[in-house]
């Protein structure tokens, strides 16, 4: 059809003149899909199925008109001139309603093949412009130079330092993790330490700053009291700074007045990683040795005074009976006590007493038979206790300790003197003969 516009959809034929002609001539005319079924094409026209649909439709549009053409040059066709020449004006009206709707299907796909080239043309655009864009970036990022703050200098810290200082490009901040990492150097000990910005993703390359690391300042200085043995004393102090316990190697000491009883000074002074000079004071106390003391009811003379470290309390040559005990320390070093009990005539051992309390019975006329004397506390890790007992006939016994029995059991003989001293662990035991009196036998306790 001359005039009409090529991309219009083609208007249905008017078969009008058709209408004359036998019915089975017209007959098995197809039926052209309707794209406004949305039921059967949800997308119309670019419903993939009306596309498959529309192509069979012009196929078998096709076989219907060369049907119709066949019959009309049918010689010996039964239709009359008037009807051939009807059927003729069909088939035209027909094979240009075909031509439209060929012409329109292809015009349709050449504007759907145009639409698709201009999507992708602008796509390409829209990269290339991206390119262009990245690219002028890019040009002008290794046009800029990167920079980074000073770092703030810092103080040692028994640890690694770690500053974060801020890296530009020109006026812009670059982020950590996404432009670049940070790395250090040296950034532990006292001294000059580097930090250093390795650029990543859209930038290469590295920019570094060095920061100073300060020593720290020593605060304080302790040593521990020390016991006066005539020699200079030198402990190990203890050093801080701040809240950092100084290494050995972080400092140096040196004492005054440091021999004699009396205050003495300790001195440290940085070194290292440290710095600054700080002073404390220790004791040098004068030493103590601990000292036993005790005391002994006898018979006829009563309570006896106080004698110590192994001098004898009692009688020798008299004959008399012990009946009780006091035991006490003085001048003690470190903690602890002693304890003690005896055995009596007609009651047995009895419980432990401590401490200068009375062991044995008062006003009874009971003889003490044996003893058991123990130190406790720190002093029994130091010490040892030492005691004899000068036994009736069997005179005096050999020494006892720490807890043995001295004297005798189911003899029925009595204690008349007794000797105790304390002697520091590692030292010899006293003698045989210990201050002028002899050992008898070499026993501690005898039981029958």
């Amino acid at each position: 059809m001359d005039g009409t516009d090529p991309n219009a959809e083609p208007a249905t034929p008017d078969t009008s003149g058709a209408s004359g002609l036998p019915a089975d001539v017209t007959a098995g005319k197809p039926t052209r899909p309707d794209p406004t079924d949305t039921t059967k094409y949800p997308e119309g026209e670019d419903d993939p199925q009306y596309k498959a649909d529309m192509e069979q439709y012009l196929k078998d549009l096709k076989d219907y008109i060369d049907g119709l053409e066949e019959k009309a040059n049918d010689p010996s066709s039964t239709l009359n001139n008037e009807q051939k020449n009807a059927l003729k004006d069909y088939i035209d009206q027909l094979k240009d309603y075909q031509k439209q709707l060929e012409d329109y299907e292809k015009n349709k796909k050449l504007l759907e093949d145009y639409k698709k080239a201009l999507e992708d043309y602008r796509k390409a655009l829209e990269e290339k412009q991206q390119y262009d864009k990245d690219k002028d970036a890019y040009d002008n990022a290794k046009s800029v130079q990167v920079s980074m703050a000073t770092p703030a200098d810092a103080t040692y810290a028994a640890q690694a330092i770690t500053p974060k200082p801020q890296v530009k490009m020109g006026d812009k901040v670059l982020a950590e993790g996404v432009d670049f990492t940070y790395s250090y150097n040296n950034n532990v000990n006292a001294g000059t330490a580097t930090v250093t910005a390795n650029l990543k993703g859209n930038y290469s390359g590295s920019v570094s700053a060095t920061f100073a690391i300060r020593p720290a300042q020593l605060t304080s200085v302790t040593a521990p009291d020390q016991q006066w043995d005539g020699r200079a004393k030198t402990p190990a102090p203890a050093v801080w700074a701040g809240g950092i316990s100084v290494p050995a190697d972080g400092y140096s000491a040196s004492y005054a007045n440091n021999v004699n009883v009396g205050t003495a000074t300790v001195t440290a002074t940085g070194r290292g990683n440290f710095a600054g000079t700080v002073s404390g004071r220790f004791q040098i106390r004068e030493t103590r040795v601990p000292s036993v003391s005790y005391r002994t009811h006898v018979q006829t003379f009563g309570w006896q005074g106080y004698v110590k470290d192994g001098a004898m309390s009692g009688t020798s040559g008299k004959s008399k009976r012990l009946e009780g005990i006091n035991i006490k320390l003085s001048n003690l070093p470190v903690s602890g006590g002693i304890q003690y009990r005896t055995h009596v005539q007609r009651i047995g051992w009895q419980g432990w007493r401590k401490d200068g309390a009375m062991a044995g019975t008062s006003g009874k006329s009971y003889r003490l038979e044996a003893i058991e004397i123990k130190l406790t506390g720190e002093l029994a890790k130091q010490y040892d206790v030492y005691y004899r007992v000068h036994c009736q006939r069997f005179g005096w016994m050999g020494w006892a300790k720490n807890g043995q029995r001295s004297g005798s059991a189911g003899y029925s003989r009595r204690l008349e003197g007794i000797q105790i001293v304390l002697v520091k662990k590692g030292q010899p035991a006293p003698g045989a003969t210990f201050k002028g009196i002899k050992q008898n036998v070499s026993r501690c306790f005898a039981q029958k």
